[in-house]
């Protein structure tokens, strides 16, 4: 009969070989990808050019002072009650801006931007808009 050869057994009070060292290895090159990507995604993704206000069919871009408004007037406009939206122009919670007013980009979300009037009446005041109005030229 054929034995199989076995591994010499492990010296008394002794512990078997650590995967520690490998595990700390992956994480710091895995980490090192990620930040790698990230840094790549974060170029490619910066707009470039001067952001203004558009919409396809609007003259007047709504722009209201905080992310609540803006939650407030979007329910108002899917309920088609112009009543709650001119509320919010006359309670100074939301003003309008000509379509292709320059702003500058305060913070950027998925569905709401913050945005920092640039010229016009406005200029100098905070708003908050769709970020699908924000374009750039």
């Amino acid at each position: 009969m054929s034995e199989t050869a076995q591994p010499p057994p492990l010296p008394p009070n002794s512990k078997p070989p650590s995967k520690t060292k490998y595990i700390v290895i992956g994480a710091v090159i895995g980490g090192a990808i990620i930040m790698l990507a990230l840094a790549f995604l974060g170029s490619i993704a910066t707009p470039k050019g001067q952001a203004c206000l558009a919409t396809g069919d609007l003259d007047q871009i709504p722009v209201p002072t905080t992310s609540e408004n803006l939650h407030r007037f979007i329910n108002f406009a899917n309920t088609d009650n112009p009543r709650g939206t001119e509320s919010l122009v006359l309670n100074g919670q939301m003003f309008r801006v000509p379509s292709g007013t320059r702003v500058r980009v305060a913070s950027f979300g998925l569905a709401e931007t913050k945005v920092d009037i640039l010229e016009g009446a406005y200029a100098g005041q905070f708003g908050y808009v769709s970020s699908e109005w924000i374009r750039y030229k």
